[in-house]
């Protein structure tokens, strides 16, 4: 009939499926540190993206508030030109204006009693 198996064989046998049995829980133990381990690291760098895009999403407001605040400079500083390109005409004019009545002043002024005397002789 069969062949007959001793005890010792059956033993070997058995310690030998022991120690695959140990070996392959030893590699799943060790597989599974690293994908928990690869996990912390993908969490880690999900947090770090998270709070650099969170940092940059804060200076990105910083820079519209000052953007903001140059746009208003910029027209302020467009409206005081137009106005003193305005006053600046209007100056000159005046400016013109006024050296024609200074000019009368002095002519008045040099020939007051040339002019006194001809209105003096107009009223006789």
């Amino acid at each position: 009939m069969g062949e007959t198996v001793s005890l010792d064989t059956i033993f070997q046998e058995m310690g030998r499926i022991r120690e695959q049995v140990e070996s392959n829980r030893k590699e799943s133990s060790e597989g599974r540190r690293r994908t928990y381990d690869a996990i912390r690291d993908v969490k880690t760098q999900i947090t770090d993206v998270s709070i650099k895009q969170d940092e940059q999403g804060r200076r990105l407001g910083s820079v519209e508030e000052r953007l903001e605040k140059h746009d208003a400079t910029v027209t302020k500083v467009q409206t005081l030109t137009i106005k003193a390109e305005t006053a600046g005409w209007i100056g000159q004019r005046l400016l013109s204006v006024g050296g024609w009545v200074l000019a009368a002043a002095v002519l008045v002024v040099t020939n007051w009693e040339k002019l006194l005397s001809a209105v003096k002789a107009l009223g006789k």
